[in-house]
C-alpha cells in the first residue's frame, strides 16, 4: 500500500534500533536517539505543501495579507532528526493503514508535520 501525504506532511521510515556498537559491544538498551529527544529516520514521501499566511504581526484593522504556498523543505531520501513524540506511528502493511508502527518487515513509520522536522542530516 502506498501513501501519500497530505498538506505539509512528511512520511518517515524510522532508523534500526541499535543493540551493538562497531566493535561489537552489546548496548544495554536500543539506541536511536540523538540525546535524549531527538530521533533520526529517513523520509520516505513528502505532500505538496501547504498554505498560511506570512509570519508576522496581523494587525486586526487591516484585511489579511494574501494566503501564500509554503512547500515543503524536504525530499524522500533525506535523513532528518525530530522530536521523540513528533507525529502519528502508521502501520503501512498489506491490510491498510493501522495504528500500530510496525509493518510486517518490521520497519516503523510516522507521519509528521513539516514544521515538526528539526534539521536535515
Amino acid at each position: 500500500m502506498k501513501l501519500r501525504p497530505t498538506s505539509d506532511n512528511v512520511l518517515v521510515r524510522l532508523d534500526p534500533l541499535v543493540t551493538t556498537t562497531a566493535s561489537g559491544l552489546a548496548l544495554g538498551a536500543p539506541v536511536r536517539e540523538f540525546g535524549d529527544k531527538l530521533i533520526s529516520g529517513v523520509v520516505v514521501e513528502v505532500g505538496p505543501g501547504g498554505y498560511g499566511y506570512d509570519a508576522g504581526i496581523i494587525d486586526e484593522r487591516k484585511p489579511l495579507p494574501p494566503v501564500k504556498y509554503f512547500p515543503v523543505d524536504v525530499e524522500p531520501g533525506d535523513r532528518v532528526l525530530f522530536g521523540r513524540h513528533a507525529g502519528e506511528p502508521v502501520d503501512i502493511g498489506t491490510t491498510g493503514v493501522a495504528t500500530h508502527p510496525k509493518n510486517e518487515s518490521g520497519d516503523e513509520y510516522r507521519i509528521i508535520s513539516n514544521s515538526q522536522i528539526e534539521c536535515v542530516l
